[in-house]
């Protein structure tokens, strides 16, 4: 059962890798209609989700997953705007601020869902 989520977890890692790949791809040789970065970026979303917070089947929420998801799609985010040449340092200071207010609001509504004694 462990082998064959390790094998899923690989399998979806391999298929956001190939299809972020054919997105910047596509983005540098021809030019492809920036409003199609949407979708991409919910299918990469969705198979990253799937990788960080689903093991065995079972979902697993926690903040420190949320920390690595958040980290992951923001350098998904970054490499895009590098890749496409675009300016990366408002970028960087956004997904800071973003950060900041978001996680010590997860870190809290995380403590009050969790029960006493379960750590």
């Amino acid at each position: 059962m462990q082998r064959r989520a390790v094998v899923e977890k690989v399998t979806d890692a391999v298929l956001a890798v190939v299809i972020f790949l054919i997105y910047l791809y596509a983005s540098r040789a021809s030019s492809i209609n920036q409003v199609f970065w949407l979708p991409v970026l919910v299918i990469i979303g969705l198979l990253l989700t799937r990788i960080v917070f689903i093991d065995g089947g079972e979902r697993r929420i926690t903040l420190v997953r949320s920390v690595v998801f958040y980290l992951i799609v923001a350098a998904i985010v970054v490499l895009r705007y590098l890749a496409l040449g675009y300016p990366v340092v408002p970028l960087l200071q956004a997904i800071a601020l973003v950060g900041i207010v978001a996680f010590p609001i997860l870190y809290i509504w995380e403590r009050r869902r969790t029960p006493k004694g379960t750590d």
